[in-house]
């Protein structure tokens, strides 16, 4: 199973999905794309 991760771009109106299979096991990186991607 691929493991994703989506967030809601408001600015964009979009879903922007990551690989995470790709990116960094890194918890802090994680909240950091979720508030770099979901700031209304």
């Amino acid at each position: 199973m691929k493991l994703s991760y989506c967030v809601l771009n408001a600015r964009l109106n979009a879903i922007i999905c990551y690989d995470l299979s790709i990116l960094p096991k890194n918890e802090s990186f994680l909240k950091t794309l979720i508030f770099d991607h979901n700031d209304f």
